[in-house]
């Protein structure tokens, strides 16, 4: 339930997937085909979009889905879900709230020349 409510993918897709079976909603949320998905979780095999959205060559995601059998890619599919949930939230945040983080330069006039053995301004 909670991985529901923190990736925003409904439940019974949640366990669809945890039965391999890729639905729509979870390859739409991850930002890669549906078809690229399944074969990733079920044979195995790593597409660029897929491989891309690991953040890694496509062999090596081959060869990582070999490793870890079906279960570990499984659960590969739904960090990723929950990393792109937090990366929004993050980029979402920063986003909103960056006008605060400082103001913005007044490039119209040139930058005050320093006074010589003045202090530096704190």
């Amino acid at each position: 339930m909670e991985i529901s409510l923190r990736t925003g993918v409904p439940i019974a897709d949640i366990e669809s997937l945890t039965r391999s079976n890729v639905p729509a909603s979870v390859a739409e949320r991850l930002g890669v085909p549906l078809l690229s998905l399944e074969d990733f979780l079920l044979g195995g095999f790593a597409s660029d979009s897929v491989a891309h959205r690991l953040g890694m060559s496509m062999s090596a995601a081959e060869e990582l889905a070999r490793t870890v059998g079906r279960d570990g890619t499984i659960g590969i599919i739904i960090g990723l879900l929950l990393s792109s949930q937090t990366q929004r939230a993050v980029t979402r945040r920063w986003a909103v709230g960056n006008h605060r983080l400082a103001p913005l330069a007044d490039y119209s006039r040139p930058p005050p020349l320093k006074a010589e053995g003045a202090a530096p301004a704190a």
